[in-house]
């Protein structure tokens, strides 16, 4: 996030403390509880993916596989995605590439995701 790989055309939506914090829904505890049960999850998620990487388990997909990926991403490198997923055997997949988007394709270039959404999931 800090060089911008997190998102381009928006607000960041993760981590807004300071959103949290002063709606009605949620209080000082709750940020607090939020940011403890973010950083215990990665510090247990993060040991796993470095001790089995997912390209090392995952080869052989009997299901249709899709790769949402933005060109600005630097949290996930779109390179990486395209190098595991070209190793990925399967009769039905895409690569889908959002080239003005970082992280959140979804959020950023919502038109062209919900037209690829839509012509992908609703025949």
């Amino acid at each position: 996030m800090k060089y911008g790989g997190a998102s381009r055309l928006i607000d960041n939506p993760d981590g807004d403390n300071i959103g949290i914090l002063f709606s009605s829904e949620y209080n000082l505890l709750d940020v607090i509880r939020y940011n403890y049960g973010l950083s215990y999850s990665q510090n247990i998620l993060l040991k796993e993916v470095l001790k089995n990487p997912l390209p090392n388990i995952v080869t052989k997909l009997k299901l249709p596989c899709y790769f949402v990926m933005g060109k600005y991403d630097y949290m996930t490198s779109s390179n990486a995605a395209k190098k595991y997923f070209d190793m990925i055997e399967d009769n039905q997949k895409e690569f889908i590439s959002f080239e003005h988007s970082a992280h959140y394709p979804q959020f950023e270039e919502k038109e062209k995701f919900y037209k690829w959404m839509s012509d992908t999931f609703i025949k």
